[in-house]
C-alpha cells in the first residue's frame, strides 16, 4: 500500500451550486428594508440648537479658531486647472454615476474632457443651477457580512453624477 490518501483523508466540501452564488441582490423585500432604513436614519428628537443637551459641542465649537485657510473656495468659477488638479487627485477606479461615465474616463481623455467639463461648470456657475441629474444618485446595497436576509448587513451607498 502506498502513502498519500486514504479512507482517513478529510472530505473535500462540495463545490457551490448555482443557488449558493452570489449574485448580488439582496433577498429582503424593498418594504421592509425601506422600513429599517427609515428606522435607523431618522433623528429619534427635532434637533434644537440651543438645548442643553449640545452645550458641550457649541463650546468646543467655540473655542476653535476662524478658518482662514481656503476662505476664498468657490468665490470664483472653476477653472480649467482646478479640474485638472481635482481630476489628478480622484480614484479612477471608483464607480461611476447615472451616466455610466466614471473618473477613468475622464482622466484617460483629459486632453478633450477638461475643456467639456470647463464649459459645463462655467455655464452652471453663471446660471447659478445645475443639471436635474446632478442632484440625483442611485442606492446600492453592498453586502457586508452575516446572513444575507438581516438588513443590519447590508451597507446602502449612493453613486450620484
Amino acid at each position: 500500500m502506498t502513502a498519500g490518501r486514504g479512507s482517513d483523508a478529510t472530505p473535500r466540501p462540495a463545490p457551490p451550486v448555482a443557488a449558493d452564488v452570489d449574485d448580488g441582490t439582496c433577498p429582503i423585500p424593498g418594504a421592509d428594508l425601506w422600513r429599517f432604513f427609515d428606522g435607523v436614519n431618522t433623528p429619534r428628537q427635532e434637533f434644537a440648537p440651543d438645548a442643553t443637551v449640545g452645550a458641550t459641542f457649541r463650546s468646543a465649537m467655540a473655542r476653535l479658531p476662524t478658518a482662514s485657510k481656503s476662505r476664498e473656495l468657490l468665490t470664483e468659477a472653476p477653472t480649467l486647472n482646478n479640474i485638472e488638479t481635482q481630476l489628478n487627485h480622484v480614484c479612477g477606479a471608483s464607480s461611476p454615476g447615472l451616466d455610466s461615465v466614471g473618473y477613468d474616463v475622464y482622466q484617460r481623455f483629459a486632453a478633450k474632457s477638461q475643456p467639456v467639463l470647463a464649459a459645463s461648470f462655467q455655464k452652471c456657475w453663471e446660471s447659478k443651477q445645475v443639471p436635474q441629474s446632478w442632484k440625483l444618485g442611485v442606492v446600492r446595497l453592498l453586502h457586508e457580512k452575516g446572513p444575507r436576509g438581516d438588513p443590519v448587513n447590508w451597507m446602502p451607498i449612493c453613486l450620484q453624477q
